[in-house]
């Protein structure tokens, strides 16, 4: 019995320990995680091929480029919702 109480003590220690050094982060992280100038290297995929190709862009290029496909995205659901609306659909009046 002490010995499956130790067990759990020190699971739950070991758990305590590997949360509070993932809250925490040295200053030169979050500084550095700023940078609009550090160059990212992604694979993207392409609708024309099935292999992802790698593309490299700063951080302030991939920031615009996510935001472009957002937008993107948004306006095709936009468009899909309505196209797809019923002429008897209620919230259409």
């Amino acid at each position: 019995m002490k010995l499956l109480q130790a067990s759990l003590y020190g699971t739950a220690l070991m758990a305590g320990l590997l949360m509070t050094g993932c809250a925490s982060q040295p200053d030169g992280v979050t500084a550095q995680a700023a940078d609009p100038n550090k160059k990212i290297c992604r694979a993207e995929q392409n609708t024309e091929s099935r292999i992802p190709q790698r593309m490299c862009k700063t951080r302030a290029e991939w920031e615009a480029y996510d935001a472009r496909e957002r937008e993107s995205g948004d306006d095709y659901r936009q468009a899909n919702q309505q196209r797809n609306r019923s002429p008897f659909d209620p919230g259409k009046q």
